[in-house]
């Protein structure tokens, strides 16, 4: 897998349980862990259709209007659904979080229909009647969402929602939800508050004989509270609860079941926000509820994510996986057709993607931080300074390099949070940060930091270059896209080069000047292939010409495509990884338009643009793309979303 796609909202929520999951995909032993500050918080509020602009606010209305028009009519009666050959399906994937993911899932494996479906509401198997109310016994109601379960034609898929918790609404009485350990098969569940036999004498069979829930059972377990005398074969759930990922996988797996489980991750201030509005509007409440929910989450990715403890069963299957809600809303289908064939699902489905955060978002202010964590921003801010190794008087050149291309290469998209994670873990920058010497003539970000001479001394906390590693194994190469100066009314949108060389070997085309040490140009030349009178080989961006053979060339403002510039780097044998950060799109972009490029239009262009690249990265170099293992089994891009 060359191209590793990162989820800037997992990352910070799961913290350094993602993390070294990503650092074992990339093959880094370490264990370091950053101090992660949540950049999206100082954007965020509570939902406001204000936050929306008046296109968005017109295109909201039409998808709600196509949604009613595309509703079917109610029927008379509720024609009873077919009798299910088996309770257990064969395969089963549990959503946890997101309906919106749960219901494209169901839709894209025949398990729901895509305008919605009328069904008979049976209160005494609801888990969400303190939420929803108003319904009668039996009554037929709407869906447009699978908030429950979903099951296939065929009986081969069930698509099954969970949330963490589950259930009615909270209330202060409560400390934190119950635990339970698996969410059993619809037919038999009750919520112990409210218990009524089924209509079908026979389903009660099923479940003890069939699904073995039995509280006689010394040799199976019921996934809740079993239930007694003539309920024997239910289990019994309390009214609000949350539900033990690990222990739900494997109580399935005992059974037969080829169980998935797909972790829908969100920008965790967007996420409680929108839990306040809905079903716990209890602060307290819903910040413990949260940490347990984080805290099964974790343990699910450690033991069953992608090289987890138990990850890979004979099956060769990942049990669990982490889809990002912000990534998903970025890259759309690209995202999700890699999702459907990480499932085994056959499908071209696209669903209408409307993304719920922009409501939450503003422009950047701290005054959408409390004032603990404003505190905790300012300790931080100190604790660097106080870390910050005193300036030198003078800068010792580095060791000279054995090569100038490096054994492994990872280039991060987008994040200097994660670059400078990754550098640091391995070994290729210090955690205190380092004195370097600027060389403006190979900066791509004169134009937006500006103000430093010559080869003078400045202070680095984060890789936006390259760093690498003292043994010279490792290299990492922060990328942004784009790349260089600011932005300015003139651009239509930056220009696109074929990848970013070794940065001995660029220069920005506008202040060229040669290099102190003259052997570096024909290092350059001869060891980096770069040569503008070559036939085989390509500059990665313009060729130097003359006294500047050996350099690439590049404009002010740039971006790379992403797959081109790692078939340059394996074209000269380089292992190469890319790690693409995705980010919640409106907050990227409002931070963009304070930062390097303040016109929204020419920012828009830009964007679009990098979001192509990465879409044609995941689908060659993702996980289960055109070209994503090569010879040496290798991803060679990592979505981290």
């Amino acid at each position: 897998e060359r191209v590793i796609a990162v989820s800037y909202e997992g990352l910070m929520e799961m913290q350094e349980v993602y993390l070294f999951s990503l650092y074992k995909e990339l093959g880094i032993d370490s264990t370091h862990v950053p101090s992660f500050r949540d950049g999206n918080e100082k954007y965020t509020t509570n939902a406001n259709l204000a936050n929306l602009d008046k296109k968005e606010l017109e295109h909201e209305r039409q998808q709600q209007q196509i949604k009613l028009d595309l509703r079917p009519p109610k029927p008379q009666s509720y024609p009873p659904p077919p009798p299910k050959e088996s309770l257990l399906p064969e395969k089963l994937i549990s959503v946890i979080g997101s309906t919106f993911l749960s219901t494209t899932i169901a839709v894209a494996a025949g398990a729901f229909p895509s305008e919605g479906r009328w069904i008979e509401k049976d209160t005494s198997s609801s888990f969400d009647a303190g939420s929803v109310g108003g319904h009668k016994e039996n009554e037929l109601v709407f869906e447009d969402s699978v908030r429950r379960t979903a099951t296939s034609l065929n009986g081969d898929w069930e698509i099954q929602h969970l949330a963490l918790p589950q259930g009615w609404k909270c209330n202060a009485n409560d400390h934190v939800a119950d635990l339970v350990e698996a969410l059993v098969p619809e037919e038999c569940f009750r919520v112990e508050s409210s218990l009524t036999m089924p209509k079908d004498p026979m389903v009660l069979e099923k479940c003890h004989n069939e699904v073995n829930i039995a509280e006689d059972s010394t040799s199976w377990t019921c996934g809740a509270k079993c239930g007694a005398g003539k309920y024997d074969g239910y289990a019994l759930y309390p009214q609000r609860f949350s539900v033990n990922i690990t222990s739900h996988i494997e109580w399935y797996l005992s059974r037969g079941v080829d169980i998935r489980v797909v972790l829908s991750m969100r920008d965790r201030t967007i996420s409680s926000r929108g839990k306040q509005k809905g079903h716990c509007h209890l602060a307290d409440v819903g910040k413990r509820e949260d940490d347990v929910a984080l805290s099964l989450m974790a343990d699910a990715i450690e033991k069953y994510g992608k090289r987890g403890s138990l990850a890979e069963d004979v099956n060769g299957k990942e049990r669990v996986i982490a889809v990002s809600y912000e990534g998903l809303m970025e890259m759309q289908e690209v995202y999700l057709f890699s999702l459907y064939k990480e499932l085994g699902i056959d499908s071209t489905h696209v669903p209408s993607f409307r993304d719920g955060n922009e409501k939450y978002t503003t422009n950047a202010n701290l005054a959408n931080l409390d004032k603990k964590e404003l505190e905790h921003e300012r300790q931080q801010q100190q604790i660097k300074l106080d870390l910050r190794p005193p300036k030198p008087q003078s800068y010792p050149p580095p060791p000279p390099k054995e090569s100038l291309l490096p054994e492994k290469l990872i280039s991060v998209i987008g994040s200097t949070f994660l670059s400078t994670t990754i550098a640091v873990a391995a070994g290729a920058f210090p955690s205190e940060g380092r004195w370097i010497e600027k060389d403006t003539s190979s900066s791509f970000d004169a134009g937006s930091v500006g103000g430093h001479k010559e080869n003078e001394l400045v202070f680095e906390d984060s890789v936006r270059r390259t760093a690498t590693s003292l043994n010279g194994d490792w290299e990492i190469q922060h990328l942004a896209l784009p790349q260089g100066w600011k932005c300015n009314a003139n651009d239509h949108v930056a220009d696109l080069v074929e990848a970013l060389v070794p940065e001995e070997c660029f220069r920005v085309e506008s202040s060229l000047t040669m290099p102190k040490d003259p052997m570096v140009l024909e290092k350059c030349h001869n060891e980096v292939n770069i040569a503008e009178d070559s036939t085989s080989w390509t500059c990665g961006a313009k060729c130097g010409a003359g006294k500047y053979d050996g350099y690439a060339l590049y404009p002010q403002r740039f971006s790379v495509n992403i797959t081109s510039h790692i078939e340059w780097y394996l074209s000269r044998g380089v292992d190469i990884r890319v790690v693409l950060s995705m980010r919640d799109r409106t907050i990227s972009s409002r931070g963009k338009q304070k930062g390097h490029c303040h016109l929204a239009d020419v920012g828009k262009r830009e964007d679009d643009v990098a979001l192509s690249l990465m879409a044609d990265a995941i689908e060659k170099y993702g996980k289960r793309g055109s070209l994503a293992e090569d010879v040496n089994g290798k991803e060679r891009v990592i979505a981290v979303s």
